[in-house]
């Protein structure tokens, strides 16, 4: 690995950075409308969406595989 660059890539969706810039973008927006989202609901709010991100994942991964026509060998 030359300079630092990442060889291994995923979804945006399963980025911990980018679901929490989205939760901290969306906090923003409701603090601009008059309401507060405490800096530990913030944490609570990223745990439970990175955590539904992975059960659908998984779900599909599962369900993809019931689906599939051809042998896995």
């Amino acid at each position: 690995m030359a300079n630092g660059e990442m060889q291994a890539s995923k979804p945006k969706h399963h980025s911990q950075t980018i679901i929490a810039a989205v939760v901290v973008i969306l906090a923003s927006l409701a603090g601009i409308g008059g309401y507060i989202v405490e800096p530990d609901e913030q944490e609570s709010i990223i745990q439970l969406v990175t955590a539904i991100v992975t059960a659908a994942g998984g779900l599909a991964a599962y369900f993809g595989r019931i689906k599939a026509t051809k042998k896995v060998k």
